[in-house]
């Protein structure tokens, strides 16, 4: 699963990266895309939080009245949950991610987690 947003940005839009394009591009017919807040399967919705890339997004885990949110690009490094105004020069929309890990840091009781870098 990708965003369609994602795969323009990236593959196959005016303004697509090479590498990206071309290691990406074989890969398009196994994935399914998709846009805008998504059901994966019940206890994962797809949250749509731009600011890394135009279609960036986020992964909720519900079970019950517990939820973790995978970050995933939304964090870049541990530092950002502590700090989460600052931001990373390669962000398309710097302020995205940072109101994005503000608005989770304020929720009480869910388990947070951003990608290992």
């Amino acid at each position: 699963m990708w965003t369609t947003t994602d795969w323009e940005h990236l593959v196959t839009g005016a303004h697509a990266v090479g590498a990206a394009a071309q290691k990406l591009t074989p890969l398009g017919k196994q994935l399914e895309l998709f846009d805008g807040d998504h059901v994966v399967a019940p206890g994962i919705d797809a949250r749509w939080a731009a600011g890394h890339t135009p279609g960036t997004t986020v992964f909720v885990l519900s079970s019950g009245s517990e939820r973790a949110v995978l970050l995933g690009d939304v964090v870049h490094s541990p530092m950002q949950f502590g700090e989460p105004d600052w931001t990373v020069v390669w962000d398309v929309d710097p302020q995205s991610p940072s109101d994005c890990m503000a608005d989770c840091l304020a929720c009480q009781g869910i388990s947070l987690s951003g990608q290992a870098t």
